[in-house]
C-alpha cells in the first residue's frame, strides 16, 4: 500500500505538464492586481480633488438679489435688497 502511494508521489513530483500555464496565470494576476489598485487610488484621488473643488464653489457661493423701484404714473413701489453674505469674507 505504501509503494503504491509512495509510486504516486514521485509521478506527481516529476509530472511538470501545465507547469508553464500556472506561471504564466500568477504573472497575469499579478500583473492586473497591480493595475487595479493603482487605477482605484488614481480613481480616488481624482475624486477627491472633484470633490475638493466642489465643497469650495458651494461655499463661495452669494445668494442675494434685488428688485428695483418701481415708478408707476400714481405711485412708487420701492425695491427691496437681500444677501446673505458674510461681512468678513472675501473672494479672490
Amino acid at each position: 500500500m505504501f509503494r503504491s502511494v509512495f509510486r504516486c508521489a514521485r509521478r506527481l513530483w516529476a509530472d511538470d505538464r501545465g507547469s508553464i500555464i500556472a506561471t504564466e496565470y500568477l504573472a497575469l494576476g499579478s500583473i492586473v492586481g497591480l493595475g487595479t489598485i493603482a487605477g482605484l487610488h488614481a480613481m480616488r484621488e481624482a475624486t477627491n480633488e472633484e470633490l475638493k473643488e466642489y465643497g469650495n464653489s458651494v461655499h463661495a457661493i452669494r445668494q442675494s438679489y434685488q428688485v428695483p423701484t418701481y415708478k408707476a404714473a400714481n405711485g412708487v413701489k420701492p425695491g427691496s435688497a437681500a444677501s446673505d453674505v458674510n461681512p468678513t469674507m472675501t473672494c479672490p
